[in-house]
């Protein structure tokens, strides 16, 4: 598992930071000659490591990077979207 912590600047003073954890799961038997698992993920845990989100699917590990990349560039500046 790689960590990789992030502070935005708008935290409070003193908060702990959340930080992104990128890891592959594990492989999974599911028939005799079926696997499933072994894609790469990211989450985003809290202080206490509990975590807030977690997104996965990505068949390599450059690819994890880049979203959690991507992230942590531009969500902080992210408006909600009103509800549909």
């Amino acid at each position: 598992m790689i960590v990789e912590r992030r502070k935005h600047p708008r935290e409070a003073p003193g908060a702990e930071p959340c930080r992104f954890e990128v890891y592959r799961a594990d492989e999974v038997r599911t028939t005799s000659t079926r696997f499933t698992g072994g894609d790469w993920h990211w989450r985003l845990c809290d202080a206490a490591g509990r975590a807030l989100v977690d997104a996965g699917g990505y068949r390599d590990e450059q690819r994890c990077r880049d979203a959690v990349a991507m992230l942590g560039a531009h969500a902080a500046g992210a408006v909600r979207a009103p509800a549909r």
